[in-house]
């Protein structure tokens, strides 16, 4: 039995491998030099990499105990690397190879090392239920890799900085360089419009912990929402590292810094203004907007090309009108010189066979023209914009729209209504000017073309057309913009009390005050009913009054006209085309009024649309608080770099870094106008809070004294007060430049409020939902089913998510109606555990639980905490990989305080750390526990 043995898949090289292990075998058992001390420290480390083969382990402690220390150390990488992969193998291959005193054994290495089974290597006879492999990650001394990741999950830019760095840490070092290729990937964000692709090699020094890449991000004037871009660090390019098992891809997100839809009227939009800058100045720019795309504007000149074949079709149709009524028809029953009969025959053929290519021509282009993106790539700008304004919005913006029904009609209605009655209004406004266009030229030319007098009546009764029309439109402007507002007021009404019952059911029911609620619903229903009525009303005059105005003209065109054909003046196929042309004139300027009205009938949804977009966000804020925790992470690089040579093996210096609060001052709440003061804000003062990673902490203190808030705070839920921050006002404003605030930027936060939240999806997706990765060994149905056990889970949860995985769920969002409050709240926890953050805040996670189930939950926070996760792998490799993992929580039982390492009292006036007594107990009070 060999220490080492080939799998059996390895078979190009499954030859030289075996003599490799053959001659190292020979090689270790002659080697007697090894001194009997280094015996148990090799058996301790082959165990515990052999973890499930005592046998296979016990071979391996004897040949480690015969060797000497130099192949001891090599010996002991190989084993490491059996999970860690092929590079880490051969460099201890090659290590060995280098310090190998015995020929034999330097042969057998200088096979091996040559060999392509490198990486596949496996205990004893290669048992195919060998346990899955994993990542070899920590340092210590030469057997293992430093851990490399970005420093934060997310970064931020403003586009007219041109560039953003990100830091990359190394967590530890073994005393060598190491190197690692990254790269960038296209998410919302497009390399070549937003920013440009870039990838390379970090490469860092044998006492480096920090480097930095940089992107260049690409600026230009136009709104274009924030976007999004990946950077990745590429596992197999690393070279004496090992990649952090999250954070080894982060987003850069691209604020723009331009408004929508442009910023020609920035200050009135962002001051709540935007109405006074007037509906057709809105319109236009809104339009601006959209020919800056370029999907947009290239399906836009399609479609003003599509409109201008078929105004070339409808003069070609005038044209063959007169030829047929004058040329063929008339002639039709004449006879030549022979005195046979004109057969026109031919010609009708003729004619036929290019109004059947025409309309075939139109059909294709009218078809193809719904693939030209330009409602879609518009509508995915408007809906998109809206949703990332709304998931960045600060407390105050968000509350503002929380129970209104105003966000979701400028979602659906109001986007689809700029869409089709705004800006494709504009494209037909555009195909009809043309129209009109072509029908003054044909109306020129007819009478040279066709031998026929001028028709002067005609060319005045087209010039005076759209002055009389300019006239109608300025005299029914303001009125027609009063009953479209009073009817979007009251369409806005309906809405809200519509998100008002459905949001407070439960409270209307109890309460017995549903018939209240029908009668206020019907008098905002007939309010809009008369509002629609005018609405209707009002266009419907609109319309009349070009139907007259067209009536009068044509009226008058018939007389006079009429009048030349009868004296033989003017023929009977250009005195109907003319009667034909004046018709489509009315009727195209009648089109072009109505297609004003709709697109200024959309001037309320486009003045909603940028209010929602544009209001305020806490983008920026995060910009700011984000780039001051890591300028504290590279100052403390710096610190450990200058002090590498004392730092001590087997863990990195960032996991000693602590969370801290100091002498902060924040704010909830906003000011009043003018700056005064409003009774609604309060005031918390946090003299001093020291965290360390890899602990649990309580935070009590009496009810509304400011526990909660805190939590909040650590969380990110709410931001501090920054040094660069430009937003005013906040939702937590502080006095700026009092205290300090450090949560280290590489950790993974994760606040967990106390009131079970879900989406509208499954079982599952609720609970795989805190993971990026819902196909990762994180998210698998054992692990869940496991965490959910851990947590004191009901049986029912157990047998629903059972149902759900063998698809069996006939309505997915059952479980949500089935399910006690208590349930709610362990699958709100057990979220939270599943997704594995480095720092979890919890919001009083045993609230609704009873005393059996609580002590579970505890325990499992416990483990949580000491096992650096929940129901994962507990091999030291895979331990050390992982982050220090930190709970803080409220409680309201004293079982937490118990397993607690820390415990903080939260009062009026700051917060303390809570000492020990002498019985070993932290000294709290039962009312601190609420």
């Amino acid at each position: 039995m060999f220490l080492f043995k080939p799998k059996a898949s390895a078979s190009s090289h499954k030859k030289d491998a075996q003599n490799a292990y053959t001659a190292l075998d020979i090689a270790l058992v002659g080697n007697a030099e090894a001194g009997p001390s280094l015996g148990p420290k090799a058996r301790e480390l082959v165990v515990s990499s052999a973890i499930g083969w005592e046998e296979e382990a016990n071979h391996a402690s004897a040949f480690l105990s015969r060797c000497s220390p130099a192949e001891a150390n090599w010996i002991l990488d190989a084993v490491a690397a059996r999970s860690g992969g092929q590079q880490l193998l051969e460099k201890a291959l090659i290590r060995g190879r280098a310090s190998a005193k015995d020929t034999a054994a330097a042969e057998g290495l200088a096979l091996l090392t040559q060999s392509s089974w490198s990486g596949n290597a496996s205990f004893g006879d290669g048992d195919p239920t060998s346990p899955p492999e994993t990542q070899c990650s920590v340092l210590s001394k030469d057997n293992n890799l430093p851990v490399v990741q970005f420093s934060s999950q997310k970064y931020f830019c403003v586009e007219s900085e041109n560039q953003i760095a990100l830091e990359v840490l190394r967590l530890q070092t073994n005393g060598k360089s190491s190197r690692i290729k990254w790269t960038t990937k296209d998410h919302t964000a497009v390399s070549g419009l937003n920013y440009v692709a870039a990838s390379g090699f970090l490469e860092f020094g044998p006492d480096e912990f920090e480097k930095q890449l940089h992107v260049k991000i690409i600026d230009d004037v136009n709104w274009g929402g924030m976007l999004e871009f990946y950077v990745l660090l590429e596992p197999e390019t690393a070279d004496n590292c090992t990649i952090g098992e999250y954070l080894h891809t982060s987003r850069v997100q691209r604020i723009d810094d331009e408004i929508f839809p442009t910023d020609k009227y920035r200050e009135q939009i962002l001051s709540g203004h935007a109405h006074e800058v007037g509906a057709i100045h809105l319109l236009i720019e809104y339009f601006r907007m959209n020919m800056t795309d370029p999907t947009i504007r290239k399906g836009t000149f399609k479609l003003f090309a599509l409109g201008q074949f078929r105004n070339v079709l409808y003069i070609t149709t005038l044209c063959t009108n007169i030829f047929l009524v004058d040329s063929v028809l008339v002639r039709a029953e004449k006879f030549d010189e022979e005195g046979k009969p004109l057969n026109q025959l031919s010609t009708l053929f003729a004619i036929v066979g290019v109004s059947v290519v025409s309309t075939g021509m139109l059909h294709y282009l009218d078809r193809m023209k719904f693939t030209w993106g330009v409602a879609g790539k518009s509508r995915m700008k408007l809906m998109c914009g809206l949703a990332e304004a709304f998931l960045n919005y600060t407390d105050t913006s968000r509350n503002k729209v929380a129970n209104s029904g105003e966000l979701m009609t400028a979602m659906s209605a109001d986007t689809d209504l700029l869409i089709k009655a705004g800006y494709m209004s504009f494209i037909e406004i555009v195909q009809l000017l043309g129209k009109v266009v072509m029908c003054i030229a044909f109306q020129a030319s007819a009478p040279r073309l066709f031998g026929a007098s001028k028709t002067t009546l005609t060319s005045v009764q087209m010039a005076l057309f759209p002055v009389f029309m300019a006239i109608i439109i300025s005299a029914r402007l303001k009125v027609t913009k009063e009953v479209l507002e009073r009817r979007i007021e009251k369409h806005r009404a309906i809405q809200n009390n519509v998100a008002d019952v459905v949001s407070n059911f439960r409270l209307i029911a109890d309460y017995g005050r549903r018939w209240d609620y029908m009668k206020k619903h019907e008098s905002v229903v007939a309010e809009y009913s008369a509002s629609d009525r005018d609405v209707l009303l009002t266009l419907e005059n609109n319309r009349y009054y070009v139907r007259w105005l067209t009536c009068i003209f044509l009226g008058i065109f018939v007389v006079v006209a009429g009048t030349d054909v009868i004296d033989g003046h003017m023929s009977t196929g250009v005195f109907l085309t003319c009667l034909r042309v004046l018709s489509s004139f009315g009727s195209i300027w009648a089109q072009i009024y109505a297609a004003c009205l709709n697109a200024l009938n959309t001037a309320p949804s486009l003045e909603r649309i940028i209010k929602y977009i544009n209001m305020e966000s806490d983008s920026l804020d995060r910009m700011a608080w984000g780039r001051e925790q890591r300028l504290r992470n590279l100052s403390l690089s710096e610190g450990f770099r200058k002090n590498a040579s004392s730092l001590s093996a087997g863990g990195s210096p960032f996991d000693t870094v602590s969370i801290e609060i100091k002498m902060l001052t924040v704010v909830l709440g906003r000011e009043l106008v003018g700056g005064k003061p409003n009774f609604l804000q309060t005031v918390l003062a946090y003299k001093h809070l020291c965290i360390q990673q890899g602990t649990l902490v309580s935070l009590v203190g009496h009810s509304g004294h400011g526990k909660s808030s805190l939590l909040r705070l650590l969380g990110g839920a709410v931001l501090p007060p920054t040094r660069e921050s430009k937003l005013t006002p906040r939702t937590v404003d502080g006095q700026s430049g009092q205290g300090s605030y450090f949560v280290p930027s590489h950790l993974r936060v994760l606040h967990c409020t106390a009131e079970p939240m879900f989406i509208r999806r499954g079982l599952l997706a609720n609970l795989r939902f805190g993971h990026k990765s819902p196909d990762s060994d994180d998210c698998s149905v054992e692990r869940i089913k496991q965490v959910l056990e851990k947590l004191g889970a009901s049986a029912k949860v157990l047998l629903l998510l059972e149902h759900e995985n063998r698809n069996e769920m006939q309505d997915p969002l059952v479980w949500q109606h089935a399910l006690s409050s208590s349930d709610k709240q362990l699958l709100h926890v057990a979220r939270a555990l599943i997704s594995n953050p480095d720092v979890i805040c919890l919001h009083k996670p045993t609230l609704y639980q009873s005393n059996k189930v609580a002590h579970k939950v505890f325990s499992a926070l416990r483990e949580f905490v000491d096992q650096r996760g929940l129901c994962v792998s507990a091999s030291d490799n895979d331990k050390m990989k992982r982050r220090p993992t930190t709970c803080i929580m409220t409680c309201t039982k004293t079982e937490a305080i118990e397993i607690s390492n820390e415990v903080y009292k939260v009062y009026a006036g700051g917060i303390e750390r809570v000492n020990k007594g002498e019985d070993g107990h932290f000294q709290i009070s039962a009312e601190d526990l609420h």
